[in-house]
């Protein structure tokens, strides 16, 4: 864990991006890791920062299986609502607490 320069928020980088990344994130020492940082910090929340939802990637969808929420980010201007749509349908409407467009190209 590293310090961030933001009160209380401290960030653990994902690493270098390896063969495999996919199966390192279904493994259960993924789930134990996320599970043993949501009880050791019950008064914050844990943010998991993913790769665009597509259809082509699934680090995306499995990182929302292990959420209980998901901000779905969108580059305003650069997709479609149809897009958009299947985005909210790949992580779960139940799990979507907002939609963030965002501009910066």
């Amino acid at each position: 864990m590293h310090a961030s320069g933001i009160s209380r928020v401290r960030v653990i980088p994902a690493g270098y991006k390896r063969l495999g990344g996919t199966e390192m994130l279904t493994t259960p020492r993924m789930r134990a890791f996320v599970e043993e940082v949501k009880g050791r910090y019950p008064d914050r929340f844990i943010l998991l920062d993913s790769p665009p939802v597509s259809v082509y990637s699934a680090e995306s969808r499995i990182l929302a299986d292990l959420c209980d929420f998901v901000v779905l980010v969108v580059p305003s201007g650069r997709v479609t609502e149809s897009q958009v749509n299947e985005g909210i349908v790949a992580i779960g409407r139940e799990r979507l607490a907002g939609v963030i467009f965002n501009r910066s190209y």
